[in-house]
């Protein structure tokens, strides 16, 4: 009696925990719905003015003599819901390999970006932010001459993967840009702004278009993962409560020959008319 009962309690918490994943499932599809065409579509436009970005600061042969400062800042986006699997770990191993092989300042976005940092790197000083919505983020950001963020990217819904994009660059005394710059040969024009105002331009304008869709791709790439974990969550579940039900119709079948059993004597000594 107490293995069946302890069975049907077993069946009824698997029963819940699939029908909370399949409604936290459903919010994630919807999210997902919503958003994945717009900033796919968005992807391929984001992609083309980084090149354009690249291609001006390449030009640029200033940029290299004016910088003061090439101190950069690496910035890790993690997810808060937990329902995004191994993909946080993923993108802070990404993240791990690059900060311990450079000399870099550290931005961590998200609370469970925080707890891992501080469970693996206890000791290195970091700057938090709650979510990226956070106006100081920006503001933090923009003092830096290179920004390079890491986050997670959308392939499809059962293949999302660390990624790394610099919003933000300089181009150093030993780039290779520089080497190209230097054999080049420029173009004259009547009139024409400098190359250092057009950088500057797309430096102010595009580093928040670049940071902003950078942090949607986190997003789309968080709700892809977390669909597919609590998929395999559901799944996880219908299987374990086919496992259980098969256990509790053995257990009550054992139950009811034992309570036939112990009625047997009984019924045999009124057979033959007591002793």
């Amino acid at each position: 009696m107490r293995k069946r009962t302890k069975l049907t309690a077993d069946f009824e918490v698997t029963h819940t925990l699939r029908e909370i994943s399949q409604a936290y499932e459903e919010i994630y599809l919807s999210q997902l719905r919503s958003t994945r065409s717009n900033i796919l579509v968005k992807r391929d436009y984001i992609n083309s003015l980084y090149h354009v970005y690249w291609e001006v600061l390449s030009s640029d042969k200033s940029a290299t003599d004016s910088v003061v400062s090439t101190e950069e800042v690496a910035v890790y986006i993690s997810d808060d819901s937990r329902f995004s699997g191994e993909l946080n770990l993923k993108i802070f191993l990404y993240f791990h390999q690059y900060i311990t092989s450079h000399q870099v300042q550290i931005v961590v976005i998200g609370h469970n970006g925080r707890d891992i940092l501080k469970q693996h790197l206890p000791d290195i000083e970091f700057h938090y932010f709650k979510d990226y919505h956070d106006t100081a983020l920006m503001s933090f950001l923009q003092k830096f001459p290179s920004v390079r963020v890491f986050y997670g990217k959308f392939n499809s819904l059962v293949n999302q993967s660390p990624d790394t994009c610099q919003v933000k660059s300089i181009i150093e005394k030993d780039s290779s840009l520089l080497s190209k710059i230097n054999k080049s040969k420029p173009n004259s024009y009547l009139v024409e702004p400098t190359p250092r105002e057009v950088r500057t331009y797309f430096e102010n304008q595009l580093f928040r278009v670049f940071m902003e869709q950078t942090c949607n791709e986190a997003d789309l790439a968080m709700a892809g993962s977390s669909v597919y974990e609590l998929e395999r969550v559901v799944h996880n579940s219908e299987d374990r409560i086919k496992l259980l039900s098969v256990l509790i119709q053995k257990e009550s079948r054992s139950i009811a020959n034992r309570r036939q059993q112990a009625a047997l004597p009984a019924v045999l000594y009124e057979e033959d008319g007591g002793y």
